[in-house]
């Protein structure tokens, strides 16, 4: 059972990003057991971190497609990206358990996925769509 889970309906319909996301999914799970099965706060910071790694990397190449295809809201969804990637820092870096910290950055996700991906992120979906659409 894993507390994240990917739906269709986030596809993008872009193969690289909507693999990236599934492989957000995949880390956060990932974390989510590590943090349940008595690992050392090493291993569970090291979750935290390769979770917080990627998620700076995926954020990067979505904003680049949305450059290349002259997405207009690039700049607040750039802005979504970094208050998501502040909160996940502060969660790192507050000195409380890593138990702690994962708690806090299951709710962060589960904003992410119910605030940014199912509306920003679809959002340059439909952009995407609209845009292939309109070359037809």
């Amino acid at each position: 059972m894993t507390d994240f889970e990917w739906k269709p309906e986030y596809a993008l319909g872009h193969f690289q990003i909507d693999d990236e996301h599934r492989k957000l999914f995949r880390l956060a799970n990932k974390m989510l057991l590590i943090s349940s099965a008595r690992a050392t706060d090493q291993d569970i910071r090291a979750a935290i971190k390769t979770l917080s790694d990627y998620t700076k990397i995926h954020f990067r190449n979505e904003e680049n497609l949305m450059k290349s295809i002259n997405y207009p809201k690039l700049e607040e969804h750039r802005a979504a990206h970094e208050r998501i990637i502040d909160q996940i820092n502060r969660f790192m870096d507050i000195g409380s358990s890593p138990q702690r910290q994962v708690e806090l950055l299951k709710e962060t996700i589960n904003n992410w996925i119910s605030e940014h991906t199912t509306a920003q992120d679809l959002e340059v979906a439909r952009f995407i769509a609209n845009r292939r659409s309109a070359k037809v």
